[in-house]
Formats: structure tokens, C-alpha cells, sequence
């Protein structure tokens, strides 16, 4: 029997651990801290984890069979040879319903994303594009080792997906928002010399209707 969740925010920021830490029997830590912690061989195996922060944390060798992460960051954390299973989720948002398969249409085309991405939800504070990639090319190489070649497609996609939209801002001055768009240095320079082109214009139309 898993252990009740926590109601207050659970701290293990920078904490370092001499043997594997098992948290196994909580239910839920979500919205802890664990960014730069030790948790080496940790068990963490059906914990729900939404919003916590694993940054810069140290899970080598750790346990996270069933393991909840969605909304968690994970921006350096070291996941190179974890353990997970087919119910270990890392990407999509903590609202999303439980119980729902992966493997509906609906599902697949939700794009679920990881919390840095720029899209994960509307104007929050945690959207850095760098920090994205960086998380969906770690999950793409753990995936690949876990044989999860759905979760391995899925962020291979939406990291190729990044890389296009920053070569078009850069190539092109595109961006996602209109507001953006009119504020882009070329744009401007569009449009003054359209406005430039409309004032001549009506002066040579001002002209012949004098002559």
C-alpha cells in the first residue's frame, strides 16, 4: 500500500543519499525539488512526479517503472540508463485524463511535449526552446534503449520541429505570433516602404487632378 500524498512541498534539492533512496511507497511527490540531487539507484517505480524538479539531478542506474513525469523538468537531469516500462510517461501535460489509451487516435494526436517546449501550454513561464531539444534528445536515446519507439518517434518529431521553426526565424524573420511578426526589423522596413509607396502615390493621383 502506497503512502498518502504529500500536501507540502518535499525537498531534496542538491541532497546526496549513501545507498539508493526508495520512494516507492509514496503515492505522489508532485511539485517537489530534486534539481541537482544525488539519487543514484533510486526507486521511484509507480510515484507520481508532475511539476517536480529534476534538473541537473543524478538518476543513473534509477528505477521509474510506472513513473509519472509528466510537467517535471528534466533539463540536465542524467537519464542515460534508467529503467523504465510502457506506463513510464514523460511528456503531455498533468491535466490530461487518466485512463485514456496512448494509443488512440485521439492520443497520438494530441503531441504531448515535455513542460520547456514553447507549445506545452499558452504563455508559461518555463517555454526555452534550448532546454526542449535538450530534454527530447535525452528521452529520444533512453527511449531507444527502452524500445519505446513511440515516445523514441515522438520526440525525435517535435525536436526536428523546433530546429525548423528557429532556421525560419532566422532565414525568413517568421515567427508563431502576429504581433511578433510585425515587430521584426524586416517587417518594419516592409511596411514603411509600402507606406512610402502609397504617400507617392496619392500625391502623383493629387496632381493629375489639379492638371
Amino acid at each position: 500500500m502506497k503512502a498518502a500524498e504529500f500536501k507540502k512541498t518535499v525537498t531534496f534539492s542538491e541532497s546526496k543519499f549513501e545507498e539508493g533512496p526508495d520512494f516507492s511507497s509514496f503515492e505522489s511527490l508532485s511539485r517537489g525539488k530534486f534539481d541537482s540531487a544525488n539519487l543514484t539507484d533510486a526507486d521511484l517505480t509507480g510515484v507520481t512526479l508532475r511539476d517536480t524538479n529534476f534538473e541537473n539531478a543524478l538518476l543513473s542506474r534509477a528505477t521509474l517503472f510506472g513513473t509519472d513525469f509528466r510537467g517535471a523538468k528534466l533539463n540536465g537531469a542524467v537519464l542515460g540508463d534508467v529503467r523504465i516500462d510502457e506506463e513510464t510517461q514523460f511528456l503531455g501535460h498533468p491535466d490530461y485524463v487518466n485512463g485514456t489509451s496512448p494509443h488512440t487516435y485521439s492520443a497520438i494526436r494530441s503531441k504531448p511535449r515535455c513542460v520547456y517546449d514553447p507549445k506545452y501550454e499558452k504563455d508559461h513561464e518555463e517555454a526555452d526552446v534550448d532546454k526542449a531539444k535538450s530534454v527530447y534528445r535525452a528521452l529520444e536515446e533512453l527511449a531507444g534503449k527502452a524500445a519505446r519507439p513511440r515516445l523514441q518517434s515522438q520526440c525525435f518529431v517535435r525536436r526536428q520541429d523546433l530546429q525548423k521553426d528557429a532556421y525560419k526565424r532566422v532565414m525568413f524573420g517568421k515567427t508563431d505570433g502576429p504581433e511578433s511578426e510585425k515587430e521584426h526589423p524586416e517587417n518594419k522596413k516592409r511596411e514603411l516602404e509600402t507606406s512610402k509607396r502609397i504617400s507617392r502615390l496619392r500625391k502623383r493621383n493629387h496632381r493629375w487632378k489639379s492638371d
